[in-house]
Formats: structure tokens, sequence, C-alpha cells
């Protein structure tokens, strides 16, 4: 519930500087931020197992950098393509996402959770830190500016 309600809020408060800052700016800096979050907790737990109640408020603030990240995503990529077919291509990178994010990501995360190594959840977490960054930077230099 309160990962929810910090991705509204931090969309409806981050939204207005797409159009003020600029998209590409405001993309690597979402995904920027989300990847040095995701980084910050991968050293956490590279160092030591974090109290639960720090694991979630390092969470809730890369969720606070994510959520406008992944709508600046399904907006660029509906600009890039004809009128006519936008909504089928937004369908299919949000239907890609959601089977990546939401299928996958719980797969892959219990299964290192299982092999009981804090190792293994920390490198989790830093590639998925260096695939965010890679994101940024190709959101950065290839996105449309609006």
């Amino acid at each position: 519930m309160v990962i929810s309600l910090i991705s509204f809020i931090s969309t409806v408060m981050v939204g207005p500087y797409f159009d003020q800052i600029g998209r590409r700016k405001m993309i690597l800096i979402t995904y920027g931020g989300t990847s040095i979050m995701l980084l910050v907790i991968s050293i956490l737990f590279y160092v030591t197992l974090p109290y639960i109640q720090v694991f979630m408020v390092l969470i809730c603030i890369t969720f606070l950098f994510g959520s406008p990240a992944a709508s600046s995503a399904h907006l660029t990529i509906s600009e890039i393509f004809p009128t006519y077919a936008r909504s089928q291509v937004l369908a299919l990178f949000f239907s890609l996402g959601i089977l990546l994010g939401g299928f996958m990501s719980p797969v892959f995360f219990s299964f290192i959770i299982a092999k009981g190594q804090l190792t293994y959840l920390a490198t989790a977490y830093l590639v998925v830190a260096i695939i965010m960054a890679i994101a940024a930077l190709i959101g950065h230099f290839l996105a449309v500016d609006a």
C-alpha cells in the first residue's frame, strides 16, 4: 500500500518537470536516481543484512525515482511511433514490462533469496542498478525531445 501511494504521488509531483526541464534530462535523473538507490541497496547487502525498516525506506526512495522513470518510458515509446500504431506499441511494451517486472523479477529474486547468500542478493541489486544506469544513458541520448 505504501509503495503504491509513493508511486502515485511521485509521478504526480515529478511529472510536470518532464515538460519544464525536458524529457531527456528527466529520464537521466529518474533512471539515474533509481540506479543510484539500487546501488546503495546492493552495497548495504554486501556489508550487512539491513534492518527491515532501513530496507523499506530505501525501497520507497527508489520508487520515488523509479515510478516517474517508468511513466516517462511509456510516454517516450508511444511518441516514437506513428499515431495509428501508438496504442498497440504501448500495449506491447507495457505487457513486456509486466512480464519482466511483474513475473520474472519475483521468480528471480525468490530463487536468489532461497539460496540464503546475501552476496547473491547484493549482486542481483548491483546488476539491476547497472541495467538502470544503461537505460538512463540510452534514454538521455536516444529519447525524443518533447
